[in-house]
């Protein structure tokens, strides 16, 4: 009888233990899958307000973004990396944390963006966005107040611009929720088991 009651409290725990780690699994990789998708938007976001700055004037690409500092780029601990070529060969800049170094182009269409797992230059893992564009020109109305010839018309190359991050953020996250899962589930087994024991022993 004893035994009867011993296998029939181990095999119940050792259903629960299976249980709670495929739930734990699929919560893991759920949180996984919607972390990465927001550190997403905030990259293509940051890709795009980099991009926007950019503009094609008197037969030139002209790089405003440069101007305003990028501070996270020049840090030591965990900086960005930006990397822009034209026409989708010529280096045109290197942000200051590249050195000479250069990141991943993602492979797709003009005016389309695409994501990429990388080795950052430092060693740590990151994520990269990748946007090409026809940077835009100034407005019409700056032309004629320059005096340029209105009739003129410039062949507008195409930019490429990458933009790459640490993603220790979601390593980090998703660590702590590896903890607090483990830790519900061990307290939820320990409290099934004592009072599996109680009903058994009865």
């Amino acid at each position: 009888m004893r035994s009867l009651r011993t296998t029939l409290l181990f095999g119940t725990s050792a259903g629960m233990v299976l249980v709670l780690l495929v739930v734990g699994l699929l919560v893991q990789l759920l949180a996984r899958k919607s972390l990465v998708e927001q550190f997403d938007v905030a990259l293509l976001d940051e890709a795009r307000m980099l991009a926007s700055t950019i503009e094609f004037e008197e037969g030139g690409v002209v790089l405003d973004f440069a101007e305003l500092g990028l501070l996270s780029y020049r840090e030591s601990a965990r900086p960005g990396y930006l990397q822009v070529w034209l026409q989708e060969e010529r280096v045109i800049y290197r942000s200051p944390s590249l050195g000479l170094e250069n990141l991943l182009k993602p492979c797709g269409p003009q005016d389309s963006e695409g994501f990429l797992w990388v080795e950052l230059p430092d060693g740590g893992r990151g994520r990269s966005v990748g946007l090409t564009f026809k940077p835009r020109q100034e407005a019409e109305e700056e032309e004629e107040e320059n005096g340029w010839d209105e009739e003129q018309e410039w062949e507008i190359p195409s930019v490429t611009l990458v933009l790459a991050r640490h993603t220790e953020p979601i390593d980090q996250a998703l660590s702590r929720l590896l903890v607090r899962l483990g830790l519900v589930g061990l307290l939820t087994v320990l409290i099934s088991i004592a009072v599996l024991s109680l009903v058994i022993h009865r």
